[in-house]
């Protein structure tokens, strides 16, 4: 896909509404890169599901190039109240987790 041919990216509300209509009825993919973040840094699936349910877009979205979609970073506290970004891509239905730091 030529970078002209690139879907616009979601709108913060969009990702927002995106992402809350996923966890209701959607499906959650954890790629091997965040399951390996979650042991190197310390947080697991729970603390990632309270930053999405409480989140915030903390950046610009960034085109993956290899996957031809949009990546968003979204950015709240764990359980333990630190600050945790996940950095998700979001799909027909689909939120894949991408990484965490």
């Amino acid at each position: 896909m030529a970078s002209e041919d690139k879907p616009p990216p979601l709108s913060p509300t969009d990702v927002t509404s995106a992402i809350r209509q996923i966890l209701e009825e959607g499906r959650v993919i954890p790629t091997r890169h965040i399951r390996q973040g979650m042991r190197q840094c310390n947080f697991d699936i729970q603390d990632v599901m309270q930053v999405l349910e409480h989140e915030r877009v903390a950046r610009h979205p960034e085109w993956n190039e290899n996957h031809h979609e949009w990546n968003y970073d979204i950015e709240g506290a764990d359980i333990e109240g630190d600050s945790l970004i996940i950095g998700v891509a979001i799909a027909e239905g689909t939120l894949t987790l991408i990484t965490g730091f």
